[in-house]
């Protein structure tokens, strides 16, 4: 018996609140020290009017209920407890000396889940009650777990959609199997004039050109050999694996045609069945336009040149004239390249972020789909143990690619905005240096790791500047970033500290901490884009090398850094008070 009641124990933990109902007070003694024995917290109530007081002060795990009772009968009190939301969920377990079945049948009834007769065997009891008190902690579990991971699908599913919003340069679309429209970004309604709304369900075929669609559906079927049609001609290549981007004409809400370039992939859920087909699109009206005038000035520029081989008597104007043209072909040829190029870059971004935005889209609509069975499973009263285990288990394993799949779409898009920074969105005013300087030091501080890291600031009088406040804070930031970052690696404490000393024509910055100091190669590529001595653990390289891009540029200052192994890090930077005027 000592055994089997170990083993219990560590199946069952004995911890919960339960409510004991008993009228005898014998019983109830008897009850309340064997329960209080195993480690509960056991309250006690002699009748059903008391029974049902103590449970709306505070909800036990479980309730002990004698039938039969004076006043309020135990199935009475068990009818009004299932009544109430707040309640209902409460186990019950009836205590009688009947064993008579039809009573049973009527406890069961009114929402009871276990019967214990009279007299009680204490094995008896302490085994209803472990198994019902570890089914009520499941139960809330369960719910609690549920609810969590309902609410990080919808987390996750607002950030992608919010992820695909950012990208307004380009049109994303995304479709089922079928062709209709899941996925409409904010760049989709701004380069075809639709809303979200109005496309969802829809075909793309709205918005392509039907003539186009017929001839390209021709020549697809001649290409690959089998008849393509309606849908099929905008994803038949896909199918095949075939991402190559091609140019359709899109026809905008209200009626302008567009030139772009689409490119569509298959989408694949994690077991690698077909789940639907994702198309970015890129405007390449201007970019066309641009390539037909330089194919027209090319024609242009023969002709001259043969004109002027047939006319080598022509005077100096008419040669000078020539050359001219020949310069404005030239610079209009160097544009078109660097149009290329962007158009390399922007097929580049699509093609990196077609696998995460895709493998997200089709990890939450597998999510989606699951969620749904789960729910009519619900209704229809079919929901087993191991559906819920399985459901449990596919979310917790597509959350988890969901966030691996929007890290690695943010660190991407973060990535290509930081190194395409120039920063002309910046805003310039009339600022107290020391103001914003002080808040910003005070926030920093409340972000420090503990108490072992301190941040200190020493400042002359108010230093009025016409510059970029929003720059010279996050500079600031950066710094004490790297220190916390590299400075003090190893470290378990710290000390940075921030002068700011006004010149005869503007600012003088020193930054320095007492960590680990740099090497001589770290000094020299320390400025460099994506240069970092923690590859892999978290630094992308980036923090100081827009420190010294905005420095150098908008700021109108410079900055040298000066450091030895083992003795920290200082770093020098002045500014004019007045920052240079943007070129045009």
């Amino acid at each position: 018996m000592d055994n089997d009641q170990h083993l219990c124990q560590k199946e069952y933990p004995t911890s919960g609140e339960i409510l004991v109902v008993e009228d005898t007070l014998a019983s109830l003694k008897l009850l309340s020290d064997l329960l209080n024995a195993e480690g509960y917290t056991v309250r006690e109530a002699t009748n059903g009017d008391l029974a049902l007081w103590t449970v709306s002060v505070r909800t036990p795990d479980l309730i002990l209920l004698d039938v039969r009772m004076p006043g309020m009968s135990g199935l009475e009190v068990c009818r009004r407890l299932k009544e109430q939301a707040q309640t209902a969920a409460i186990p019950v377990i009836f205590l009688s000396a009947l064993a008579d079945a039809d009573d049973k049948i009527v406890g069961f009834a009114v929402g009871a889940v276990d019967y214990i007769g009279k007299p009680y065997h204490p094995g008896e009891v302490l085994a209803r009650v472990r198994t019902h008190i570890k089914l009520r902690q499941l139960s809330q579990e369960l719910e609690a777990e549920r609810q969590s991971l309902e609410e990080k699908v919808q987390q996750r599913s607002a950030d992608v959609k919010a992820l695909l919003d950012a990208a307004v340069e380009v049109a994303i679309i995304a479709t089922d199997t079928q062709g209709r429209i899941k996925v409409f970004n904010r760049g989709a309604e701004r380069m075809l004039g639709y809303t979200g709304q109005e496309m969802m369900g829809c075909s793309p075929a709205v918005f392509h050109c039907p003539d186009e669609v017929q001839i390209r559906a021709q020549k697809f079927s001649t290409l690959l050999g089998r008849p393509v049609s309606g849908f099929e001609t905008f994803v038949a290549l896909a199918r095949d694996g075939v991402t190559e981007p091609y140019t359709w004409t899109y026809i905008r809400k209200d009626g302008q045609r567009l030139q772009v370039s689409l490119a569509v992939s298959a989408v694949h859920d994690v077991q690698g069945k077909l789940n639907g087909f994702l198309g970015i699109a890129r405007d390449i009206t201007e970019q066309l336009h641009a390539q037909a005038e330089l194919m027209k000035l090319n024609s242009q520029l023969d002709k001259r040149v043969q004109e002027r081989t047939s006319a080598l008597q022509e005077t100096t104007l008419q040669l000078q004239d020539a050359l001219d043209d020949l310069r404005l072909t030239q610079s209009k040829l160097v544009k078109a390249e660097n149009i290329a190029a962007m158009s390399t870059i922007v097929t580049a971004v699509a093609h990196e972020l077609n696998t995460p935005i895709g493998n997200c889209l089709t990890i939450t609509t597998t999510l989606a789909d699951k969620t749904k069975e789960i729910q009519h499973s619900i209704v229809a009263n079919v929901l087993r143990r191991t559906h819920l285990d399985e459901y449990l288990q596919t979310v917790h394993e597509g959350t988890s690619m969901l966030i691996g799949g929007m890290e690695r779409a943010a660190e991407l898009v973060n990535n290509f905005k930081r190194v395409a920074e120039t920063g002309s969105s910046l805003v310039r005013c009339e600022f107290d240096l020391n103001q914003h300087v002080k808040k910003l030091i005070d926030h920093l501080r409340s972000k420090l790791p503990d108490a072992n890291y301190r941040l200190e600031l020493q400042t002359s009088t108010h230093i009025i500047m016409d510059s970029y406040p929003e720059s010279i804070e996050q500079i600031i930031t950066y710094l004490v970033d790297n220190s916390l970052r590299h400075g003090f690696a190893g470290c378990n404490h710290g000390l940075m500290h921030l002068t700011m000393q006004s010149t005869d024509d503007g600012l003088s910055l020193l930054y320095r901490d007492d960590g680990v100091g740099m090497s001589e190669h770290v000094q020299n590529h320390i400025f460099d884009p994506f240069f970092t001595t923690r590859l892999g653990q978290g630094s992308n390289g980036l923090g100081m090398s827009i420190c010294y891009n905005l420095i150098n540029g908008p700021l109108g200052g410079r900055i040298e850094v000066s450091s030895q192994s083992g003795a920290g890090s200082n770093f020098f930077i002045s500014l004019p008070r007045v920052a240079p005027n943007k070129e045009i």
